[in-house]
């Protein structure tokens, strides 16, 4: 399972000031180790400490239960053609109910891509039919919904292509969600190909980084990268 350091850019957050040391656009996709238990705790330190983190899962992380100001974000991971009924849209629910403050969930990660790499490996049809299921009510709650996160090639593109039209109007995400593993250029391109093909939604990276390179040349992406997003108004 891959993971990264998350960025959102959506139209309705604003970038960081230079008084400001905490900002909605930083997130954390956190994935913990028992190796290194004390980065959970490394994370939400510094200049600038994420205020919301995903776990790839539906229950919230018990490293950061006690974490006021880090909003959860739940994830409906994948599916299986077995499942009945609404059980992401019943935890989400009840969450809220016992007083979870949830305002965003994500869903599908990389359904185009394998088990092998990380995919959820998700057929078009079964996608929408658990959506309209477990996601579209939860809009009613008043909760913003995601698109399932697709990979960064073509086959991402492909596949959201046919999931929507599965859908026949009835998916409605709120919010477009970007992974990325690539270079500085191509992760803006990627983004202005996405905000041009859906104009009116907003965009999170939830996934992003420039695999195989040295310590300078990884900052130097990062630094790049976050002073771009947090520049989108």
């Amino acid at each position: 399972m891959r993971c990264s350091a998350v960025l959102s850019a959506t139209a309705a957050l604003l970038p960081l000031t230079s008084t400001q040391t905490t900002s909605p656009k930083r997130g954390l996709c956190h994935v913990p180790s028992a190796d290194h238990p004390s980065d959970d705790l490394m994370w939400i330190s510094g200049h600038s400490p994420p205020t919301w983190y995903y776990n790839y899962g539906k229950s919230p992380s018990p490293a950061y239960a006690l974490a006021k100001n880090m909003q959860f974000v739940p994830m409906l991971w994948g599916a299986s053609d077995q499942d009945t009924g609404a059980p992401f849209y019943d935890s989400v629910k009840r969450q809220i109910d016992n007083g979870a403050n949830i305002s965003f969930v994500l869903t599908f990660n990389e359904p185009d891509a394998a088990h092998a790499v990380g995919g959820s490996d998700l057929g078009v049809s079964l996608a929408a039919t658990r959506w309209k299921a477990d996601i579209e009510p939860l809009k009613a709650l008043g909760v913003k919904v995601g698109a399932p996160g697709v990979t960064g090639a073509e086959s991402g593109w492909t596949w959201l292509d046919e999931w929507f039209k599965s859908c026949n109007g009835g998916c409605n995400p709120d919010f477009m969600t970007v992974h990325w593993y690539g270079n500085f250029e191509g992760l803006m391109s990627h983004l202005g190909r996405v905000t041009a093909r859906w104009p009116d939604k907003g965009v999170w990276v939830t996934e992003f980084a420039y695999p195989g390179q040295d310590l300078s040349d990884s900052q130097e992406f990062w630094n790049m990268s976050s002073r771009s997003l947090d520049g989108w108004a």
